[in-house]
């Protein structure tokens, strides 16, 4: 009877709450006997790069509008009471003279990156806040998406390199800076 009231409590399921450091396996690795195929990263979110920079919001937008410019995207959002601005989604063939691989990895084929050969719809919102101390917070958050034209099938969602995050922070800091 002892032995049955273990057993049932060992399998009975934890109500405890889970750990919120625990960080979920994001990838799973597709398997054929001890062949492994490929990885596939099961993210569906987009990409956040945060940075923190010593100068006013005013010098910081400005910037921004010149990073957007140089990177070759449009800007369609600029609302400065907000403090967002950027593109809410457009088709790119390329960012700053670069392959979109450089920046997204949207799978891969038997020959190449998947990337490279489907459309691509980026979005890239960039909010600016203003901290204490004379520092301004910029957040940037990027999503992709890539479909055969040729066919009728569900986007992919593509997963983010965190270049260009890190890009935008670039320019507008060097921008900030001169």
């Amino acid at each position: 009877m002892l032995f049955g009231c273990v057993l049932a409590a060992a399998c009975a399921p934890s109500h405890a709450p889970p750990d919120s450091r625990a960080t979920p396996d994001l990838r799973t690795v597709v398997m054929d006997g001890s062949v492994r195929h490929t990885i596939v990263d099961l993210r569906q979110e987009a990409s956040v790069g945060r940075v923190s920079l010593l100068a006013e919001p005013a010098s910081v937008w400005a910037a921004l509008h010149s990073a957007f410019e140089r990177l070759g995207i449009d800007v369609t959002t600029a609302d400065v009471n907000t403090g967002l601005i950027g593109n809410s989604g457009y088709e790119a063939r390329s960012i700053e003279g670069h392959r979109l691989s450089r920046y997204f990895d949207c799978g891969s084929g038997l020959s190449s990156q998947l990337t490279d050969s489907k459309v691509v719809t980026v979005a890239v919102m960039v909010h600016v806040q203003s901290a204490p101390k004379g520092v301004t917070v910029v957040t940037t958050t990027v999503d992709a998406f890539a479909h055969d034209r040729a066919l009728s099938s569900n986007a992919t969602h593509c997963v983010s390199r965190g270049r260009l995050e890190s890009r935008i922070a670039e320019l507008v800091q060097d921008e900030v800076e001169s």
